[in-house]
């Protein structure tokens, strides 16, 4: 009697499936809306820009944000004249980023955080976990903008942890790209553009002192 229910509850679940499909009431899943583009500005280089962010005690970014813009490559080791502060000439964009990030990162589970240490994290879990409390990530973005359209293109090229060795000193480590940690940053990708669409050229250096605006 029991395998017969089950035979008719079966049948009567496909034969709903079956109905959906035929309507387009279900079976099939919507497209996607695609996010909207932003264009760049005129005066717009494409540019790599270093960003180190900071987790509170309940791991969401805190407000503390910097942000180097880099003159032509990305090179931690090069001198000052091929950096900008981004905080000293556009505090808009820098502002614009950090909201984007902690949009991305931000879980409604407090009890649940990523391991502090990458080691501890296992590669490819998914799940509703924010991140790591009190840590320090820097992030390279690459800025460029689409040939054809003209829209602002972000990509996440790094993600790095700062990590204090026993030394003392704190190094920072790249992570790797199954990290959910690094994953979950590397998504604001889609969604960085928008930060970008009232970028500021970098201003000049002059014997020391900023003048006029100029890039790469």
């Amino acid at each position: 009697m029991a395998t017969t229910k089950k035979k008719s509850s079966l049948a009567k679940a496909q034969a709903t499936r079956t109905e959906k499909v035929a309507t387009g009431t279900g079976g099939v899943k919507p497209a996607r809306v695609p996010l909207p583009t932003f264009t760049a500005p005129a005066d717009f280089a494409p540019h790599f820009l270093e960003v180190v962010v900071t987790t509170e005690e309940d791991g969401l970014l805190a407000s503390q944000i910097e942000a180097t813009r880099y003159i032509g490559r990305y090179n931690p080791e090069a001198e000052d004249k091929k950096k900008r502060n981004l905080a000293a000439y556009d505090m808009r964009t820098l502002l614009a980023i950090q909201a984007r990030l902690a949009a991305v990162t931000f879980k409604p589970t407090n009890d649940k955080k990523f391991p502090a240490k990458a080691a501890d994290r296992a590669e490819g879990v998914k799940g509703s976990m924010r991140l790591p409390a009190n840590k320090t990530f820097k992030l390279v973005l690459r800025a460029n903008k689409k040939k054809d359209t003209g829209a602002l293109a972000v990509r996440v090229v790094s993600a790095s942890q700062d990590v204090k060795l026993k030394s003392g000193v704190v190094k920072s480590v790249e992570l790797t790209k199954l990290d959910p940690v690094a994953r979950m940053f590397k998504r604001a990708a889609r969604f960085l553009p928008a930060a970008f669409q009232n970028v500021q050229a970098p201003p000049k250096l002059r014997r020391g002192r900023a003048a006029s605006s100029d890039d790469e």
